[in-house]
Protein backbone atom coordinates (compact mmCIF):
# COMPACT_ATOMS: atom_id res chain seq x y z
CA UNK A 1 0.00 0.00 0.00
CA UNK A 2 1.53 3.66 -0.77
CA UNK A 3 2.96 5.96 1.97
CA UNK A 4 0.31 8.28 3.39
CA UNK A 5 0.41 11.50 1.67
CA UNK A 6 3.27 13.76 2.96
CA UNK A 7 2.01 17.21 1.98
CA UNK A 8 -1.46 18.07 2.74
CA UNK A 9 -3.99 17.86 0.07
CA UNK A 10 -6.19 21.61 -0.47
CA UNK A 11 -10.06 20.74 0.07
CA UNK A 12 -10.35 20.89 -4.00
CA UNK A 13 -7.28 18.30 -4.34
CA UNK A 14 -8.91 15.49 -1.61
CA UNK A 15 -12.31 15.79 -3.59
CA UNK A 16 -10.66 15.49 -7.07
CA UNK A 17 -8.70 12.21 -5.61
CA UNK A 18 -12.17 10.80 -4.34
CA UNK A 19 -14.01 11.85 -7.88
CA UNK A 20 -11.10 10.85 -9.95
CA UNK A 21 -11.33 6.82 -9.17
CA UNK A 22 -14.85 6.92 -10.17
CA UNK A 23 -14.76 7.02 -13.61
CA UNK A 24 -10.82 7.74 -13.94
CA UNK A 25 -11.56 11.35 -15.97
CA UNK A 26 -9.67 14.16 -14.22
CA UNK A 27 -11.62 16.30 -16.41
CA UNK A 28 -14.97 14.99 -15.23
CA UNK A 29 -13.45 14.77 -11.83
CA UNK A 30 -12.20 18.09 -11.28
CA UNK A 31 -15.65 19.45 -12.74
CA UNK A 32 -17.48 16.99 -10.06
CA UNK A 33 -14.85 18.07 -7.03
CA UNK A 34 -16.04 22.15 -7.80
CA UNK A 35 -13.76 23.40 -9.30
CA UNK A 36 -14.81 26.66 -11.33
CA UNK A 37 -12.29 26.90 -14.13
CA UNK A 38 -12.79 27.70 -17.63
CA UNK A 39 -10.29 25.45 -18.69
CA UNK A 40 -10.83 22.19 -16.58
CA UNK A 41 -8.93 19.95 -19.12
CA UNK A 42 -5.70 22.01 -18.48
CA UNK A 43 -6.13 22.24 -14.67
CA UNK A 44 -7.31 18.54 -14.43
CA UNK A 45 -3.50 17.39 -16.04
CA UNK A 46 -1.63 19.64 -14.08
CA UNK A 47 -3.95 18.19 -10.79
CA UNK A 48 -2.89 14.49 -12.13
CA UNK A 49 0.79 15.75 -12.29
CA UNK A 50 1.44 16.70 -8.63
CA UNK A 51 3.12 13.62 -6.99
CA UNK A 52 0.93 14.44 -3.35
CA UNK A 53 -2.34 14.23 -5.50
CA UNK A 54 -1.07 10.74 -7.37
CA UNK A 55 -0.48 8.99 -4.11
CA UNK A 56 -3.75 10.05 -2.78
CA UNK A 57 -5.24 8.95 -5.73
CA UNK A 58 -3.41 5.43 -5.20
CA UNK A 59 -4.52 5.26 -1.29
CA UNK A 60 -8.04 5.65 -2.44
CA UNK A 61 -7.84 3.09 -5.00
CA UNK A 62 -6.43 0.40 -2.26
CA UNK A 63 -9.17 1.76 0.22
CA UNK A 64 -11.66 0.92 -2.46
CA UNK A 65 -10.17 -3.36 -3.37
CA UNK A 66 -9.63 -3.21 0.32
CA UNK A 67 -13.58 -2.47 0.71
CA UNK A 68 -15.24 -4.15 -2.22
CA UNK A 69 -12.29 -7.24 -2.41
CA UNK A 70 -12.27 -6.77 -5.93
CA UNK A 71 -8.80 -7.35 -7.53
CA UNK A 72 -7.86 -7.93 -10.88
CA UNK A 73 -7.71 -11.63 -10.58
CA UNK A 74 -11.19 -12.11 -9.68
CA UNK A 75 -12.07 -9.77 -12.79
CA UNK A 76 -9.94 -12.13 -14.60
CA UNK A 77 -11.41 -15.38 -13.09
CA UNK A 78 -14.69 -14.01 -13.92
CA UNK A 79 -13.96 -13.28 -16.81
CA UNK A 80 -12.80 -16.54 -17.39
CA UNK A 81 -16.09 -18.21 -15.89
CA UNK A 82 -18.74 -15.90 -18.35
CA UNK A 83 -16.33 -16.91 -21.61
CA UNK A 84 -16.87 -20.51 -21.03
CA UNK A 85 -20.25 -20.42 -19.83
CA UNK A 86 -20.91 -18.34 -23.27
CA UNK A 87 -19.76 -21.12 -25.11
CA UNK A 88 -22.01 -23.41 -23.52
CA UNK A 89 -24.78 -21.57 -24.55
CA UNK A 90 -23.11 -21.15 -27.71
CA UNK A 91 -23.25 -17.42 -27.45
CA UNK A 92 -20.46 -16.35 -29.35
CA UNK A 93 -20.72 -12.77 -28.83
CA UNK A 94 -20.80 -12.51 -25.19
CA UNK A 95 -17.77 -15.33 -25.46
CA UNK A 96 -15.94 -13.09 -27.83
CA UNK A 97 -16.61 -9.89 -25.10
CA UNK A 98 -14.80 -11.52 -23.06
CA UNK A 99 -11.88 -12.98 -24.64
CA UNK A 100 -11.37 -9.29 -26.07
CA UNK A 101 -11.28 -8.07 -21.84
CA UNK A 102 -8.97 -10.58 -21.43
CA UNK A 103 -6.51 -9.80 -24.15
CA UNK A 104 -6.61 -6.21 -23.15
CA UNK A 105 -5.83 -7.07 -19.72
CA UNK A 106 -2.60 -8.31 -20.82
CA UNK A 107 -1.93 -5.73 -23.12
CA UNK A 108 -2.77 -8.12 -26.37
CA UNK A 109 -5.12 -5.49 -28.21
CA UNK A 110 -3.68 -1.97 -27.51
CA UNK A 111 -4.49 1.55 -29.49
CA UNK A 112 -1.06 2.25 -29.81
CA UNK A 113 1.85 0.31 -31.26
CA UNK A 114 5.56 0.25 -29.21
CA UNK A 115 8.35 0.12 -31.48
CA UNK A 116 12.24 -0.05 -30.06
CA UNK A 117 14.82 0.46 -32.81
CA UNK A 118 18.63 0.63 -31.99
CA UNK A 119 20.86 1.21 -34.84
CA UNK A 120 20.66 3.44 -37.80
CA UNK A 121 18.19 4.27 -40.78
CA UNK A 122 19.03 5.16 -43.95
CA UNK A 123 16.30 7.63 -45.70
CA UNK A 124 16.89 7.93 -49.34
CA UNK A 125 15.03 10.61 -51.14
CA UNK A 126 14.71 10.29 -54.70
CA UNK A 127 13.68 13.37 -56.68
CA UNK A 128 12.91 13.86 -60.25
CA UNK A 129 10.51 11.21 -60.87
CA UNK A 130 8.86 10.73 -64.15
CA UNK A 131 4.91 10.24 -64.35
CA UNK A 132 2.63 8.36 -66.37
CA UNK A 133 1.41 9.93 -69.19
CA UNK A 134 -1.94 11.61 -67.94
CA UNK A 135 -1.20 11.96 -64.27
Amino acid sequence: MPKSTTRKLTALEQQFAREYIVDLNASAALVRAGSRSKHPDAQASQMMQRPHVQTAIQEAMAKRVARTEITQDKVLKDLEETRKGAMAKEDFGSALKAIQLQGKHIGMFGDKVEHNHTGSVTLQVITGIDRAPGE
